[in-house]
C-alpha cells in the first residue's frame, strides 16, 4: 500500500516536471470525440467548436452560437477510474470586434487520492482577411491533489497539493480555395497554435518548488473536397476531408516529443460522418515507460441533424452526436506495466454532443 502511494506521487509530479512528457502530462491527447476519431489532427481544419482546444483562430469563421460537451477519452491510462470532461461555449458574434468563446478542460482520476487538472480558457478570434484569421486564448491552469505521501513520510501523512498558473496561446488559420478539377469544390487550410507562449511556471503549494508548465506547438493542414452534385432536400451528398497535424510537446522551448497524426472524414448528406485516424508518437528525447501508447488507431462516427435545412426561421439549427473508439489492443505486448494497476484495458470509447444555432 505504501509503495502504491509513493508510485502515485511520483506519477503526479511527473505531470508537472520539465523536459519529459509522460502519460499523465497535461492534456496531451485528443480532447473531443470528433477529433479522437480523426487521430488528434484538427489544427489545420478548425471548422467547428472543437477548435477551442486545437486552434482558436478557427472560431473567427463560425457565424453561430454553439455549446458542446465531450468526455474526451482519447487518453490511455493504466486504470479506468478517471474522467476527461470538456465543455465549450461559443458566444454571440460581434462583426466589428471578433468572436469569443469559453472552454473548460478537466482530467480527474482516483488512485489512493483524487488528482484533478483543470484548464479554464477565454478565446478570441478575428478575421484579418478573407483567407487569414488569428486567435488568442488566456488560459488558467489549476492542479489539485486531495492527499499524498512525502518521501520522508511514506506512511500516508495526508496533505493537499495544489498549483496554478496563467498562460497565453496564439493561433492562426490560413485558407486557400483551390480548383483542381472542374465540378469539385476544394479548400485547403493551414493552421498553427502555440500554447503557453511565455513558458510560465506552475506554482506548487507546500514544500514544492515551481515547475515549468508544458508547452504544446501544433502545426496542421487539411483539404476539403465537395463534388458539385445535385442536392437532395437541400443537402449536399458528399464531403470528404483529409487532415494532418504535427504536434510537439516540451517546455522552455525544448520539444522532446512529437506526434505526426492524420485523419480522414467522409460526410454523407450532411448527416452521417465516418472517420478514421491514426495518432503516432516519435520520441525526440527520452520518454517515460508510461508514456501514451502509440501508434493507436481511431475510429469514429457522427450523426448530425441539420434542422435549419427544413425550418426557415433559423439560419442554422443543428444537433450533433459523435462517437469514437480507440484501439488499445497491443498494450499487453508493448507495455506490460499498463497492467500494474488494473486487469482491464483502458477506456476505449468517447462521445460528445453539441448544439449550434443562429436566428
Amino acid at each position: 500500500m505504501r509503495l502504491l502511494k509513493v508510485i502515485t506521487i511520483i506519477l503526479i509530479l511527473a505531470t508537472i516536471s520539465s523536459g519529459q512528457q509522460g502519460q499523465y502530462s497535461e492534456f496531451n491527447t485528443s480532447r473531443y470525440a470528433r477529433v479522437v476519431g480523426l487521430g488528434n489532427a484538427f489544427t489545420g481544419l478548425a471548422d467547428d467548436i472543437e477548435t477551442v482546444y486545437y486552434n482558436s483562430a478557427g472560431l473567427a469563421n463560425l457565424d453561430y452560437y454553439s455549446v458542446s460537451y465531450s468526455d474526451g477519452q482519447g487518453t490511455t491510462f493504466a486504470f479506468n477510474d478517471y474522467t476527461a470532461d470538456n465543455f465549450a461555449l461559443l458566444l454571440p458574434t460581434f462583426s466589428n470586434i471578433g468572436k469569443f468563446a469559453l472552454s473548460i478542460t478537466r482530467l480527474k482520476f482516483n488512485l489512493m487520492s483524487t488528482f484533478t487538472q483543470s484548464l479554464y480558457r477565454l478565446h478570441y478570434a478575428r478575421n484579418i482577411s478573407d483567407q487569414l484569421s488569428i486567435g488568442a486564448s488566456v488560459n488558467y491552469y489549476h492542479l489539485f491533489v486531495s492527499s499524498y505521501s512525502t518521501v520522508t513520510h511514506p506512511g500516508g501523512i495526508d496533505k493537499e497539493l495544489s498549483g496554478n498558473t496563467f498562460d497565453i496561446s496564439l493561433s492562426a488559420l490560413y485558407s486557400i480555395p483551390i480548383m483542381f478539377i472542374p465540378g469539385i469544390i476544394n479548400e485547403t487550410r493551414f493552421g498553427f497554435q502555440m500554447q503557453n507562449l511565455f513558458d510560465t511556471d506552475v506554482n506548487i503549494s507546500n514544500e514544492f518548488e515551481p515547475h515549468p508548465k508544458h508547452q504544446i506547438l501544433r502545426i496542421g493542414a487539411s483539404t476539403s473536397i465537395i463534388p458539385k452534385l445535385p442536392t437532395v432536400l437541400r443537402l449536399n451528398p458528399i464531403k470528404f476531408i483529409v487532415v494532418a497535424d504535427a504536434v510537439f510537446y516540451g517546455s522552455e522551448y525544448d520539444f522532446n516529443l512529437w506526434q505526426p497524426n492524420f485523419g480522414i472524414e467522409l460526410k454523407l448528406f450532411e448527416i452521417l460522418s465516418l472517420r478514421y485516424g491514426r495518432e503516432n508518437e516519435n520520441e525526440i528525447g527520452e520518454a517515460y515507460f508510461y508514456s501514451p501508447q502509440h501508434p493507436v488507431k481511431r475510429y469514429g462516427i457522427g450523426l448530425s441533424v441539420p434542422l435549419h435545412k427544413f425550418l426557415t426561421d433559423y439560419e442554422k439549427l443543428e444537433l450533433s452526436f459523435d462517437y469514437s473508439y480507440s484501439d488499445w489492443d497491443k498494450l499487453d505486448e508493448t507495455q506490460p506495466m499498463m497492467r500494474y494497476f488494473s486487469n482491464d484495458l483502458p477506456i476505449q470509447e468517447s462521445f460528445s454532443v453539441k448544439l449550434a444555432f443562429q436566428f
